[in-house]
Parts: structure tokens; sequence; C-alpha cells
């Protein structure tokens, strides 16, 4: 099973399909989740080929790969180092959309434990609107432009959705003065409305 969101790995997936390997080549899967994010995440996703792949193998693939991604970095910066890290010794923590359903974030959390994150307790689910808002209050308040009673709004701007949160600084805590909200409405939809540009002009052309 390959997966990916880039072109490279799109122009990699065509090399391989050419050399009869088997794959199953899944694009933008991130946003057929979201299609059925407020009901729970699809048993299935359908891949590129037309092939019917569980959709917690999907996810289990994707963090299982970064997982040892992350692993590899922190090996590879640990020259003097005899004991390595092991992913029992990291806290993992792993975000998903703030509109998400109870049972799509269950669902997060059963692929990242078969990943192996989930050794000895050590994984958390965090919503991406109050993880983003951390780390705005830890940058900002350094530089002392956030204090009580400030208000901020964020904005998240990623490929498949863009999602708002806004918060409050109350008692040396965060509050939420708004629930989360977003849609649908991030860059990979302004390249799909492209490609359509592009196919309804050179038709006209030709």
């Amino acid at each position: 099973m390959h997966i990916s969101d880039t072109m490279h790995e799109t122009n990699e997936w065509m090399q391989m399909k050419t050399q009869n390997r088997k794959f199953c080549f899944l694009k933008n899967f991130k946003m057929k989740l979201y299609e059925h994010a407020s009901e729970g995440i699809p048993e299935h996703i359908t891949a590129a080929c037309g092939t019917s792949v569980k959709t917690i193998h999907v996810l289990r693939e994707a963090l299982r790969f970064m997982k040892d991604k992350i692993l590899q970095i922190v090996y590879d910066a640990e020259v003097d180092v005899v004991n390595k890290i092991q992913a029992s010794d990291v806290m993992w923590v792993v975000t998903v959309p703030g509109m998400w359903h109870e049972s799509a974030k269950n669902t997060m959390r059963q692929a990242a434990e078969e990943a192996g994150m989930g050794i000895h307790n050590n994984l958390l689910l965090a919503l991406e609107p109050e993880a983003a808002s951390l780390a705005v209050r830890a940058e900002y308040k350094e530089r002392g432009q956030l204090k009580e009673g400030s208000k901020y709004i964020i904005v998240d701007c990623g490929g498949g959705t863009v999602d708002f949160a806004c918060h409050e600084i109350h008692n040396n805590c965060i509050r939420e003065t708004h629930p989360a909200c977003g849609g649908p409405w991030g860059s990979t939809y302004i390249d799909m409305e492209f490609e359509k540009f592009m196919v309804t002009l050179f038709k006209r052309c030709n």
C-alpha cells in the first residue's frame, strides 16, 4: 500500500505501476475522512485504482511511517548515546480536527496504538485548535503580547480544511469564547478548481 498527498509521490507511484508491482495509491485520503467527520470515520476508503481499503489500515501505516521516521531522526542525532530511545520512551501526541466525532477519534487512537505509539499509555490525542492555541500562547506570552483578558482567533489553513478557534486568556488559562468551526476550504480545492479551469481552457483551444 502506497500512501501520499504530494506530486513527487504521485510520480513515484506511476513508476511503480509501470513495474507491475502491487500497490494501492491513496491520494488526499485525509479529506475522505473529513467528509464523514460528524458521523465517524468510514470503514473503507477507495484507492485511485478503485480498490477498497480498510481505513484503519491506511491510518495505521501512515502513523507507523511517521513514527519510524521520527525515531530514525532521533537515532541519527544520538551519536554518543549507548541506549537508543525507543517508541515506548516517547509521549506521542496525535492531533485531530476539533470537529471530529468521538468515534472518529477512537479510530485514530486505535490506529496509533496499532502503529506502535500507544505502548504503556504514552499516547495523547489533542484537538488541533487547542494545540495551536497553546503554541500561540507560549510564543506570544514571551513577547508580552498576551495578557489576562486577551482574545484571539486561530485560523488553521491546511491542504484540505480551514479551521477556526476563538480563545481568551482567563485566569491564566485558555477559555473558548466560540465553538471551533471550519469547512472543506483548504488549498487542495484551489488546486482542483485550477485543474478544472485548465481542462476547460484547453478544450476550448482544441
